[in-house]
């Protein structure tokens, strides 16, 4: 009986010791999956199955969005940039519109309504 308990006990503290929480969450995709590029104002935006990956053309600097900061999905299936106000546009995964705009996202999922985005006819 008293094997038991312990071995009881030690399984216990395994598992919470395994799915323990130390604060912070961490996003697991991977950006080598690149579906489209754009180019603008010397940096390469990268639409990945992970989400998307900017890249300095002179620096070699990248930064990644995913869920963990701010990107609305993670799999980013197309992306276009806009010179006449730096906007960029990524089509998601499941099926919205993603506009990155001074920083920060923007999240269309009936986008068509929308007045601020323009549509060529």
């Amino acid at each position: 009986m008293m094997r038991c308990v312990r071995t009881v006990c030690i399984v216990f503290f395994l598992c919470l010791s395994l799915f323990s929480y130390d604060g912070e969450f961490t996003a697991h995709t991977s950006m080598s999956e690149v579906r489209d590029i754009a180019f603008l104002d010397g940096l390469i935006y990268a639409a990945t199955a992970g989400g998307l990956s900017v890249i300095n053309a002179t620096s070699g600097a990248t930064t990644d969005y995913s869920l963990s900061n701010g990107l609305p999905g993670t799999g980013v299936a197309l992306v276009a940039a806009d010179p006449s106000d730096g906007r960029i546009y990524l089509a998601m995964d499941n099926g919205n519109l993603a506009v990155l705009y001074n920083g920060s996202f923007t999240t269309y999922t009936d986008f068509k309504s929308q007045p601020d985005i323009r549509f060529n006819k």
